[in-house]
C-alpha cells in the first residue's frame, strides 16, 4: 500500500472494519516491536492492547489529511498505550511486593514471638514445684477447683490462690 493512500484509508476506518483491518496490518511491525517489550504479558495479550489502541486512535483522530500525520498520530497511540501498561505494571509489582514484605515480617514476627512464649512458659514450667506443675495440668485439661481439690486432697482455697499465683 502507497503512503497517499493512508490517510484515505483511517478516515475511511471510521466506518470499515476492513479499512481497520488493512491499517492494523500495516502497523503490524510496530505492534511487533512493542509486544516483545511487553514481557509481563502475554504474547496475544499485549498483541490485543496495543490493536484496541490503534482502533481507538482511527477513532478519536479528526480528519486526516496527511499520511504522515496520521502514522504518526496512530504510532504515538502504540506508545502512550505502552507506557500505560508498564506503568500499571510496575503500580502492581510494588503493591505485591509491599504486601509480601508485609506478610513476611508478619509471619517471622509471629513465629519468633510464639517462639519466645513457647521458650518462656516452658522454662517457666520448669521452675514450678511438683504440685504446682499438677494443679496447672488439671487446669489444662478443664478441672475445676473443686474437682482439683478433691484428686489432690487440698482445700479448693488452697488451688483457688495456687492457681491465681500461675496466672499472674
Amino acid at each position: 500500500m502507497k503512503a497517499e493512500k493512508f490517510a484515505n484509508l483511517v478516515n475511511k476506518a471510521k466506518n470499515n472494519s476492513e479499512a481497520v483491518m488493512e491499517i492494523l496490518k500495516i502497523m503490524k511491525p510496530i505492534i511487533n516491536k512493542y509486544v516483545k517489550k511487553i514481557y509481563f504479558m502475554d504474547k496475544e495479550d499485549a498483541e490485543q492492547e496495543l490493536n484496541l489502541a490503534i482502533i481507538e486512535a482511527i477513532q478519536r483522530i479528526s480528519n486526516c489529511k496527511y499520511d504522515g500525520q496520521c502514522i504518526v498520530y496512530i504510532e504515538n497511540a502504540i506508545k502512550f498505550k505502552y507506557a500505560h501498561l508498564c506503568k500499571s505494571n510496575i503500580r502492581r509489582e510494588e503493591a505485591e511486593g509491599k504486601y509480601v514484605e508485609e506478610l513476611k515480617e508478619v509471619l517471622v514476627g509471629e513465629t519468633s514471638l510464639e517462639v519466645e512464649k513457647t521458650i518462656d512458659f516452658k522454662s517457666k514450667v520448669q521452675q514450678l514445684s511438683e504440685k504446682k506443675k499438677q494443679i496447672l495440668t488439671y487446669l489444662y485439661l478443664g478441672y475445676t477447683d473443686n474437682e482439683i481439690a478433691k484428686e489432690l486432697g487440698n482445700s479448693r482455697q488452697y488451688i483457688n490462690r495456687v492457681k491465681k499465683e500461675l496466672f499472674k
